[in-house]
């Protein structure tokens, strides 16, 4: 058991150096190689401003080389880890998908007529535009900002710029806050992505892998080979790019983010094309108003002598009849349509209440059904064609003889994990006749793929609430 001194004492980043070295070191001892030996060292440099804080190389049985690299973290040196959100990506992204939609749906109104420049003017079709914009661009970062596209983090980015057969990062057990903290869940999903593997450093120096290198990622042909040399060989470069450099650019966490290019170039052609429709829509009703007027002028030079109609009338209100107050006037009105109308909705109208009274009346009151709050139990012939050798992983080390106590263990297991379920022992090929079983995973054919994520469960758990294994 770990001391309370071990446990507030935090790892330096040179102790996760030679330890990850080591560990990789007897990681890859058994895998088959050339004759030439093994080379490994501890920060390496290339060109870029490339860091490796462990470098392990061998020649593979063809002669080809097999190169692995690592990242060491430290507490102090966390936010090399920590996922960052490119805010000016998600910016540029939102305003070039932005300006795409509103262009095109201007485009298609304008097609169909549906907005009627000419009447509203150009005003009013630049407004609808520039509120449609920016709608757009609030509904676009508020649900594009949590893809993995816009989360960086500096390590897996650095591991984007070369080429390495296998990629490591090591990371101290006090990095991260606790095994739920939702940056080392985004740093393990980015790991899975691009094919990093993960080691947590335990505080008595104990390596434990949490995720293994893929071994062949889609576009890793495409990055560049690197040669990496140690810090004495690369001192004096090293110098005089500090010497121009108002900080060690060694600690810019920010150096590998992306270009907004693409974006703006996208943006401004947008731009322009929307531009262009709601400028062409405006010279269309000028030219509208200008031949108006000058029909009315030909017309007026045809005919000088005629006197134009004028806007308006001077007319005595004493002779208009204002209130329909004549003697003897009465409105002439046929209103033999109206009352037929009249008359059968009225019918219509006690038909369907009549016919309402009448269902209400046959109508037998509804029995109250019980909800039952039991937790559902597994069928047991959904576990009568589990392969044989097949695990399966579950809460503690056995069986719950109590059905409300499994029950209980079942709505905890769900609540931590997110997915539980309740077998009786009796569906189970070794299960035994009495009790029930809760289980967090699918029955697994691979015992150490199972070993792996019992591992990673049993991460910072009490004894009595550990997940254990066993075989079916």
């Amino acid at each position: 058991m770990e001391n309370k001194d071990a446990s507030n004492t935090y790892l330096s980043e040179d102790t996760i150096k030679k330890r990850g070295i080591a560990f990789l070191k007897s990681y890859y001892r058994f895998r088959p190689r050339g004759s030439s030996g093994t080379i490994a060292k501890i920060d390496m440099r290339a060109d870029g401003g490339i860091i490796a804080d462990g470098f392990l190389k061998f020649d593979k049985e063809d002669g080809s080389p097999f190169t692995v690299t690592f990242e060491a973290t430290s507490w102090h040196t966390r936010d090399e880890v920590y996922f960052k959100t490119q805010d000016n990506l998600l910016n540029w992204d939102s305003i070039a998908l932005s300006l795409i939609i509103t262009t095109l749906i201007v485009l298609w109104m304008e097609q169909i007529n549906f907005l009627d420049f000419y009447d509203q003017g150009f005003g009013m079709g630049f407004l609808i535009s520039w509120m449609l914009f920016l709608s757009l661009i609030i509904i676009f970062k508020l649900s594009l900002r949590y893809l993995q596209r816009y989360r960086y983090i500096y390590a897996i980015e650095q591991f984007k710029q070369y080429f390495a057969t296998e990629q490591w990062i090591c990371i101290s057990e006090d990095v991260f806050a606790s095994s739920r903290d939702q940056r080392l869940a985004e740093l393990k999903k980015q790991c899975i992505s691009y094919g990093v593997g993960l080691l947590i450093m335990r505080h008595n120096e104990d390596v434990l892998p949490v995720i293994t290198p893929a071994r062949e990622i889609k576009g890793q042909k495409k990055k560049k080979i690197l040669n990496f040399v140690d810090l004495p060989a690369w001192s004096n470069e090293l110098k005089k790019r500090l010497l121009n450099s108002p900080q060690d650019f060694n600690k810019q966490t920010n150096r590998f983010r992306r270009s907004y290019v693409k974006q703006q170039v996208i943006g401004a052609t947008f731009l322009c094309f929307l531009g262009f429709i709601l400028f062409d829509k405006y010279t269309r009703k000028m030219h509208v108003y200008q031949e108006a007027e000058e029909i009315i002028a030909t017309r007026q030079l045809e005919n000088p002598n005629r006197v134009p109609e004028p806007n308006a009338y001077k007319v005595d209100s004493s002779f208009l009849n204002q209130f329909s107050k004549q003697s003897n006037y009465q409105e002439a009105k046929d209103r033999s349509l109206a009352n037929t109308m009249m008359d059968w909705e009225k019918k219509k109208k006690e038909e369907e209440k009549q016919r309402r009274l009448s269902a209400f009346q046959e109508a037998k009151p509804a029995e109250v059904s019980k909800t039952s709050t039991k937790v559902p139990l597994d069928a047991c012939n959904i576990w009568q064609a589990i392969p044989e050798g097949s695990v399966l992983l579950i809460k503690g080390t056995g069986p719950f003889l109590s059905e409300r106590e499994a029950s209980d263990q079942y709505r905890f297991t769900k609540r931590r994990y997110g997915r539980a379920g309740l077998v009786p022992s009796k569906c189970l090929p070794n299960g035994g006749t009495e009790g029930f079983y809760v289980y967090i995973s699918k029955p697994m054919r691979n015992p150490d793929r199972a070993l792996e994520i019992l591992d990673s469960l049993n991460v910072d758990i009490p004894t009595d609430d550990r997940i254990s294994i066993i075989s079916l």
